[in-house]
């Protein structure tokens, strides 16, 4: 018995040494920061862009912010412009009873 405990803890004492050594390379070889990678693949990082439809300079987004609907209104979209709707009144009614077939 004696015997199958130092082996025990003379191979603990390996596998901890051998996990500080993992944990070390792995320390060193994994960035840490965003500045330490490097673009090998060529991902477009920016583009020289000077005007979006029709529009020069800052380029800040391509339709005008949508106006502040008046209460109890939401926006849509009608293809050109953002417009105010308001839903119809809506009355409680009672559940049909389901058709048999």
């Amino acid at each position: 018995m004696q015997k199958e405990v130092i082996f025990l803890l003379i191979t603990l004492q390996q596998l901890k040494s051998a996990l500080q050594a993992v944990k070390s390379y792995i320390t060193s070889v994994v960035p840490t920061k965003t500045s330490d990678l490097t673009n090998d693949s060529g991902y477009i990082t920016s583009a020289p862009v000077t005007s979006v439809n029709g529009r020069t300079g800052a380029v800040t987004g391509l339709i005008d912010a949508p106006p502040s609907p008046a209460t109890g209104a939401f926006l849509v979209w009608d293809g050109s412009a953002w417009t105010a709707q308001t839903l119809a009144a809506v009355t409680e009614t009672e559940p049909e009873e389901p058709v048999e077939e």
